[in-house]
């Protein structure tokens, strides 16, 4: 008689659990063909279908809408402010060309704050704005960009609030639904494994060796996502660690542009 190996779904994240239910439904479905099977088998598909509703559930509430709409007004605010200052480049008097590209390196230094992720972009956002903030009133009010930073302002202050509430309400979320579904499916994987493993010593091994085979197989498959996620931590790890090379320039900073290459750009536009 074929040993039944155990399936460890402990360490297993959602996503990769997911898959072991569902490859597990597939081949129970084409293996499992006796009338004495058909309950547990059914109680195991709809525990595994709701396991992947639950994940696969679109989570889009209004304050998602909130967070989107209020990150689309900052990036437009983003980039009227950068467009206005780069425009003062060109004006007609000199302290106010020399303003603009205080401003424009501190824009610059901060990079493509648009094109990145959205945790990335508004920490960049924060820092930017203090530093231009620095500046003072007389340059904001020299330059007209007053407006554009009490805007710009206003709009990353209403995405952090419905970034923060959307983020309550997808941890609520998820330990409801997912955590719930994810136990029941377990439990109904531990009862399929059980009731067919008993059927098999009561009724002969020749229905079930093939399903034991391939329940077998999905074991070692369990094993190698657990050992290869490892694995890759490991070498992550490895890889974070600093060279000599490293270590002997800390300081390796990304070059400002300089103020021939900020009017030039200004010229080009």
């Amino acid at each position: 008689m074929f040993k039944l190996k155990n399936i460890n779904t402990n360490k297993l994240r959602n996503d990769e659990l997911l898959g072991v239910l569902q490859e597990t439904l597939e081949f129970s479905v084409a293996l499992l063909s006796n009338e004495r099977d058909a309950s547990v088998l059914t109680m195991f598909r709809s525990a595994v279908e709701e396991y992947r509703d639950a994940l696969m559930q679109n989570f889009y509430t209004k304050e998602t809408k909130a967070k989107d709409e209020a990150d689309k007004i900052a990036c437009e605010q983003y980039r009227g402010l950068k467009h206005l200052v780069k425009s003062m480049l060109l004006h007609p008097d000199k302290s106010v060309r020399l303003l603009a590209q205080d401003v424009m390196h501190i824009i610059y230094k901060h990079g493509k704050i648009i094109h990145s992720s959205m945790a990335h972009r508004y920490a960049k956002l924060d820092e930017m704005m203090c530093e231009i903030n620095a500046l003072g009133s007389d340059v904001h009010s020299a330059l007209g960009i007053e407006t554009w930073l009490e805007e710009l302002t206003l709009a990353i202050a209403k995405y952090k609030v419905a970034r923060d509430v959307q983020r309550k309400e997808r941890v609520e979320y998820q330990k409801g639904w997912v955590s719930e579904s994810r136990a029941r499916s377990e439990v109904a994987l531990r009862e399929l494994t059980e009731t067919v493993n008993a059927h098999r010593i009561s009724f002969g091994e020749e229905d079930y060796k093939d399903w034991v085979k391939n329940l077998n197989a999905v074991a070692e498959l369990q094993k190698s996502i657990i050992k290869s996620r490892a694995s890759r931590t490991e070498e992550a790890e490895e890889a974070e660690k600093p060279t000599t090379e490293d270590e002997q320039s800390p300081n390796d900073e990304q070059k400002e542009p300089s103020q021939e290459e900020v009017e030039d750009s200004a010229t080009a536009e």
